[in-house]
């Protein structure tokens, strides 16, 4: 692979990014996809899920996903084609084992790459190269939340095969009724959508939460978050990150890891010609992350009209993974 042409859709051009920041200043909120815009951020990130990611360290998780992968396959084998769209891609590596899970059954393969950044568009799609050199991959960069034209342009860029859609660890950085809506408008009649999610572990769901605290309060994330806050111009001094659990306003069936930067003195910064100031006692929400049970999962997706047809859920009940289609319709 000596060169690449990527995609990237207005929600992700520089203008709507400067936005996205001013808001997220403004409100003092952070959304999650401002933590994956740079090439420090993607490298960053990349650090947290090596050192932190079952699919990476825990050899049963890998197993469970490569079963979830051989079934998607098996549902589409009467075909010739088949796309492989990854949502939310990151390092590439699950998209990369399907692509070539895809190839060993001996169907032909398009892949497309998604992410909100192009250093982790590319990323990805350069891992699927080096498992399948001779797979067609498209890097496509888009705002799943901000673009509402977006499942017309992967058609465009896959054509109309049946599709694997990949949405691998997304869901618990979402609102879920902010992104399953936008989900649910990629899987078709015939498609297979594989989902996964953290899990809270063991029957209480508050000490679930609270055990897997370590795999987000650590040197690697707090790493990451912290290259949001330094390419602004703050310093380290200016304030504290405060890891924590916190309700979902929307839903207090649901709790979320949440992460918090205090401001410790007033600090001002200018984003687009326009001025913000922070200042002690008006905490910003870095960051959150959902977890999930499989009752809330499969609840959450029968909303969208679409059916858990099969899960794997790993021994330790940490990550569960969701083959889905969609629910037939009633006559």
């Amino acid at each position: 692979m000596t060169s690449l042409q990527v995609t990237v859709h207005p929600s992700c051009f520089p203008a709507r990014q400067t936005a996205a920041v001013q808001a997220a200043l403004r409100s003092r909120q952070v959304p999650g996809k401002l933590h994956y815009l740079s090439t420090a951020q993607t490298n960053a990130w990349l650090a947290v899920h090596q050192h932190h990611s079952p699919s990476r360290a825990d050899q049963e998780c890998r197993a469970a996903y490569d079963a979830a992968f051989a079934q998607a396959t098996s549902l589409l084998r009467d075909g010739t084609e088949v796309a492989v769209v990854g949502l939310g891609a990151g390092g590439g590596q699950k998209d990369a084992r399907l692509v070539r899970a895809v190839f060993d059954e001996g169907l032909f393969a398009v892949h497309l790459a998604h992410d909100v950044s192009v250093p982790m568009a590319i990323t990805a799609v350069t891992a699927v190269h080096e498992a399948v050199p001779n797979v067609e991959s498209f890097p496509l960069v888009a705002d799943l939340l901000d673009a509402d034209d977006l499942p017309g342009v992967v058609e465009g860029l896959v054509g109309e095969a049946p599709r694997v859609v990949m949405f691998f660890g997304l869901i618990p950085n979402f609102e879920p009724a902010a992104i399953l809506p936008r989900l649910a408008a990629f899987i078709r009649p015939g498609d297979v959508l594989l989902f996964s999610a953290n899990l809270a572990p063991g029957p209480d769901y508050r000490v679930g939460c609270e055990a897997v605290l370590p795999q987000y309060d650590n040197p690697e994330t707090r790493a990451w978050l912290w290259l949001f806050l330094k390419d602004l111009g703050f310093e380290e001094a200016d304030g504290v990150m405060r890891f924590g659990l916190e309700p979902d306003p929307l839903n207090p069936e649901l709790l979320r890891i949440v992460v918090h930067w205090d401001p410790t003195r007033r600090r001002e910064v200018i984003v687009g010609g326009e001025a913000f100031v922070w200042n002690p006692g008006e905490p910003v929400r870095l960051f959150f992350s959902y977890r999930h049970t499989p009752r809330t999962i499969a609840r959450l997706l029968t909303g969208e009209g679409l059916e858990v047809e099969q899960q794997w859920i790993t021994a330790g009940g940490g990550e569960g993974i969701f083959l889905c289609r969609q629910a037939p319709q009633p006559a």
